[in-house]
């Protein structure tokens, strides 16, 4: 018996004792599997998209309460120290 005629044998064999069944379940046990982790990707991207707009929105409230007080301690002739402050990122560009 050659290898064509054994690969033959066992795929008869496999389609006539339910094989086909057995194959079909298992694809479609793969597809639920993959349908599966699309979704809990789409959902742990959708959450980081949510925790991200809203780490925008708390800095960009704390950067007006900051830009407020600023403005209160000016208006009471109070200068703010540092006067001039630099940001992390120009201090790292510094020599």
């Amino acid at each position: 018996m050659t290898t064509g005629q054994a690969v033959v044998a066992i795929v008869t064999a496999l389609l006539t004792t339910g094989g086909l069944a057995w194959a079909r379940a298992l694809l479609r046990g793969v597809g639920a599997v993959r349908a599966g982790v699309r979704a809990t990707e789409r959902a742990a991207v959708a959450d980081l998209a949510q925790r991200a707009a809203d780490a925008e929105d708390d800095r960009d409230y704390w950067r007006d309460v900051a830009g407020g007080y600023r403005y209160q301690l000016r208006e009471a002739r109070i200068e703010p120290v540092p006067t001039n402050p630099v940001p992390p990122s120009r201090r790292r560009s510094q020599p």
